[in-house]
């Protein structure tokens, strides 16, 4: 089996978590590529059996960036890819991936699991931060 990790990182917080899955998979024995949507590659050139999709939410929200890349970029699958996302943030907001599975849905993938990852939030340090020793 061969999957494919695409996501988008503003920080690196999200690109920690999806190298994080790679590795996993690869100690599973399965081979996987993990692209940034923001490299120089050709999707279209890239076979692969399962596909996971990693962002960071924005509140509850998708980034625009990733929603159009995954428009634009992912086309339509003779056969059915079974699908994970994951987001990642501090927030406790519910991440609602309506608007992004329908988008798959179309293009015949199909999602199976969903979850966020808690990171620390990069643009405000909270108290529970500050209160670490390092």
């Amino acid at each position: 089996m061969k999957g494919l990790i695409l996501y988008f990182s503003g920080t690196g917080n999200t690109k920690f978590i999806a190298n994080k899955i790679g590795e996993e998979f690869i100690k599973n024995e399965c081979e996987v590529e993990i692209h940034s949507i923001e490299e120089d590659f050709d999707i279209e050139k890239i076979s692969f059996d399962y596909l996971i999709l990693g962002f960071p939410k924005y509140f509850e929200y998708i980034p625009q960036i990733f929603m159009e890349f995954i428009e634009d970029n992912l086309h339509y699958s003779e056969s059915e890819i079974k699908t994970m996302i994951f987001s990642t943030g501090k927030d406790k907001l519910q991440t609602y991936f309506d608007e992004l599975e329908k988008i798959l849905i179309e293009k015949n993938f199909k999602v199976i699991l969903t979850t966020n990852f808690k990171m620390p939030n990069s643009n405000i340090l909270s108290r529970e931060y500050l209160d670490t020793k390092i």
